[in-house]
């Protein structure tokens, strides 16, 4: 027998089932969605109904979706009029969202579905106007799991080059994993990965370089 409840409206509600073992299993929001501290929950509990007896099962429920954050260095505020960093599941680009100062999302709590693809595009414009821009991804999100990117400066040692640094922390609760590399915007467009560290399945994808700034 399977009964589907809203415990909001039916919490004080009693009803009589068969004798036997049974599984309980609770929900808080809506998992597949992409949203703002949209944050869902899941669990489940089995317990054994007896006759005229009662007994009580209680069903813990954890995070059933992925979180992701953004930390901009403040030093991109000198350089760039405007920065922000768009994040979405593969395929769903038009409900991805954007972490930007100039809509106070910086700061925001993303939550992503699992087991999607999370494609990040870090978008710049300096003070002369000229536009930069580059990509990534995050595979496979992990429920309960937090990604937060994080973008910095760096110096490197050239006249004629100007970069930044992407680093990317997976949040593990109890193991933090720490990928880094650096983005050369020079005439190449390559990918410079300057650590000794597996970058396991996270990828770039630099688009045409931009001219020389």
């Amino acid at each position: 027998k399977e009964t589907e409840y809203t415990y909001s409206e039916l919490s004080a509600q009693k009803f009589e089932v068969p004798v036997g073992e049974y599984t309980i299993k609770a929900a808080i929001g809506e998992p597949s969605n992409v949203g703002w501290n949209a944050v869902a929950y899941e669990g489940e509990a089995n317990v054994t109904v007896y006759s005229s007896k009662d007994n009580v099962a209680e069903v813990i429920c954890t995070v059933s979706n992925a979180k992701i954050t953004v930390d901009m260095d403040p030093l991109f505020a000198n350089y760039f009029s405007s920065y922000q960093v768009l994040v979405y599941p593969e395929g769903r680009e038009s409900e991805g969202l954007v972490y930007s100062s100039e809509r106070s999302t910086l700061d925001g709590e993303g939550f992503f579905p699992v087991g999607s693809k999370a494609m990040w595009r870090l978008s710049l414009v300096n003070a002369d106007g000229q536009s930069y821009e580059t990509a990534g991804f995050l595979e496979n999100l992990e429920k309960g799991k937090h990604y937060p990117l994080s973008f910095r400066m760096t110096e490197i040692p050239s006249d004629d080059t100007g970069s930044a640094a992407v680093k990317i922390i997976v949040d593990n609760s109890l193991n933090k994993k720490e990928y880094e590399a650096t983005l050369d915007f020079g005439e190449t467009g390559e990918v410079v990965v300057d650590s000794d560290l597996d970058l396991g399945s996270i990828q770039f994808m630099p688009e045409q370089a931009p001219e020389l700034s």
